[in-house]
């Protein structure tokens, strides 16, 4: 019974959400307290055993196509797992019709420079240097070829980490080389392969722990409008975690970046759906700052992408996570309102909902 009463009073201990946003921080990472280099997208882990690492793209075009790719070093659920290559591609049409590939590789299919952003996964590839990125992607019937030109620049919250524990050896690392840019090539699906124009976004995390422990389920989005972009997360902690938030915002105007941290961010969500996992359909995000109230209202989400994060487990493992957890993964585009003192503007803009 005693074992039992300490384990379950330890699992109430609240943890801290250590950000590193102090300029001795930044020094002890060592990056630059404001500039982003090259380096920091290039590989921060070795792709072994308890450490995940992904590079995400997304694409929003002119003529309502949207894409989203995701070179990851492993799926997130199977950190424990050695070096297992995922790539993904999410394509939906000016229509709507959505294709889909989540492909696994062998680890020799894999290769990444430490130096800038230089990741290949079989036949596909994702280079850059912070100011000009180039996509090449193959998956089942598909082949997008972008370049992506950086109008933002590169931003990372602080130092670029996020510590889960005081001793601070667990984190999640977080750096954004492109917050906006324009984004021009093709996309093939089929048979058929057209033009696109328009705009892109490059993030790049790294963790060396199981991110599902502190983190209940977060909600990151971006978007530009108008002369205005903006970038955020937030997420809620788990119930060790004492359910503590975690938030992170830009706003940048143009080509300068006015707003980089979370000093009074607020997010409500409203009007949940029935579905399995069910979500909101409107977010209200609100921060004030130096006196003045930036609101982003996101409403009627259309879904981009939706993915079981346990449907590459064996059925047996499955069923039997599926006892304690149920952690989903959700892209959405919807219609949002930017509005900052006197001036709104409105486009459609990417968010996610990460649920562990």
């Amino acid at each position: 019974m005693i074992p039992i009463l300490l384990v379950f009073l330890m699992g109430c201990v609240k943890q801290p959400f250590i950000l590193t946003d102090t300029y001795a921080d930044a020094v002890y990472e060592g990056v630059d307290p404001v500039w982003v280099a090259p380096w920091e997208d290039g590989m921060r882990t070795d792709g072994g055993k308890n450490t995940v690492e992904w590079w995400y793209f997304d694409g929003h075009f002119d003529d309502g196509t949207t894409v989203a790719i995701n070179f990851l070093t492993k799926p997130i659920m199977k950190r424990g797992q050695p070096l297992t290559p995922k790539l993904e591609l999410t394509v939906t049409e000016p229509d709507g019709t959505t294709h889909q590939s989540f492909t696994f590789h062998d680890a020799e299919d894999f290769s990444s420079s430490a130096e800038h952003c230089d990741v290949r996964i079989l036949d596909s590839t994702f280079q850059g240097d912070l100011e000009t990125y180039t996509l090449h992607v193959e998956a089942d019937d598909m082949v997008v070829d972008l370049t992506l030109d950086r109008e933002v620049p590169s931003w990372r919250p602080g130092a670029g980490k996020v510590y889960f524990d005081a001793d601070r050896t667990q984190y999640l690392g977080w750096v954004v080389p492109v917050p906006h840019g324009a984004a021009t090539g093709t996309v093939t699906v089929g048979d058929r392969t057209w033009d696109v124009t328009g705009t892109g976004y490059h993030d790049h995390n790294w963790t060396n722990t199981d991110i599902s422990k502190p983190i209940d389920h977060w909600y990151w989005g971006r978007g530009h409008i108008g002369p205005y972009t903006t970038l955020y997360i937030v997420a809620g902690g788990s119930r060790r975690w004492g359910h503590a938030p975690l938030k992170l915002f830009m706003l940048a105007e143009d080509d300068r970046i006015m707003i980089s941290g979370a000093e009074g961010l607020d997010l409500t969500t409203r009007e949940y759906t029935t579905d399995d996992p069910p979500y909101p359909q409107e977010l209200l995000l609100s921060v004030e700052h130096e006196g003045t109230l930036v609101t982003l209202e996101m409403l009627d989400p259309e879904i981009l992408e939706r993915e079981d994060l346990l449907s590459s487990m064996s059925p047996p493992v499955r069923w039997f996570l599926k006892l304690f957890m149920d952690p989903w993964y959700l892209r959405f585009q919807a219609d949002t309102a930017l509005t900052i003192e006197d001036y709104t503007a409105e486009n459609e803009t990417i968010y996610e909902l990460m649920k562990f």
